[in-house]
Formats: structure tokens, sequence, C-alpha cells
């Protein structure tokens, strides 16, 4: 692999069959994790209540071999201005050759430009057929997600200050 290669995401369930796939450019690799950039395509146009997603918003996503969770800042296709971080709550990814495979374990995080975020999902992961083990890890990865946020760790260094969030 080297920067600029296409990549293809395979989004999994648990039974290890592909939900959602979609490919972008590597921009950054490392041992523990690697950074794509890709536009959104899959709708011209969703409203998710939190946040509305368009075709053409870039999206800079970190997938990580050892951290239960990827992340994806998104961007506006029309001005580039920063919209959030939606955090997928996932076993470590797998990564070979040009395709990177990470499995979704359906609680995830969303996170607008002014920090404030949003758990989504519980209920889903709750229903999950998952180990102890495997619930364990989730959640200390949503807790690690969360101490990032606080911290303004990177990609989170990004947020936007306001009157209520210094």
């Amino acid at each position: 692999m080297k920067i600029g290669d296409h990549m293809t995401v395979r989004k999994l369930n648990i039974a290890g069959e592909t939900e959602l796939t979609w490919t972008g450019k590597l921009r950054e690799h490392t041992a523990d994790w690697l950074q794509i950039e890709a536009h959104f395509d899959l709708y011209p146009y969703i409203d998710l209540g939190y946040a509305v997603f368009e075709r053409g918003d870039r999206f800079v996503e970190w997938f990580f071999t050892k951290n239960w969770y990827s992340i994806y800042q998104i961007h506006s296709h029309i001005d580039d201005d920063l919209k959030g971080w939606y955090c997928n709550i996932t076993r470590p990814a797998h990564i070979a050759n040009s395709e990177i495979h990470t499995v979704d374990l359906a609680l995830d995080l969303w996170v607008d430009k002014y920090g404030n975020h949003r758990l989504l999902d519980e209920d889903e992961f709750a229903q999950l057929q998952i180990s102890t083990q495997e619930r364990y890890q989730a959640k200390n990865g949503l807790a690690q997600l969360y101490l990032w946020i606080g911290q303004r760790y990177p990609p989170f260094n990004l947020i936007s200050p306001t009157p209520n969030n210094p």
C-alpha cells in the first residue's frame, strides 16, 4: 500500500456478511491505523435528525487495527465546512492488500463540530449475539472515544468552541 492507492472498505455484520462497500484513497497509514478519504454517494441526501449527509460530502476515515472503533470526519461538499464525526463501534479493522474489513457492532456515536455528542443504536447493540468479552471491548472503545473528545485528541482537536462548550 502506498499513499494515493484506492482502498475498498467492507462493512460487515457480526456474521461476516458484507452490508456495505465503498472506496477511498489512502492518505496515511501506520502499524495501528490507516486513514482514507472518500466521498458520500449512498444517497443524494439523508437527514438523520442530528446531521444531514449529502452526495459528495468528504469523509476522512480512520480504521484502527487494535481499537474497537472507526472514526469518520465529515465535511460539507459545498464549502468543506466540518459537519462532525460519526464513530462506529467495531471490532478492530482487518487490513489486507487494498481492502479494509470492519465488523460493525451497531453502537454508534455522533459528535457535532462543537463537541456535542449523541449515542446511537444502544438497543441494537444490546440485542447483538456477541460474547461478554466483545461487549466489554466495545464499551471500552466507546469510553476511549469519550476521553478523546473531552481531551480534544486528534481528530477531535478540530472541535469548535461555542458559548456552551469552551
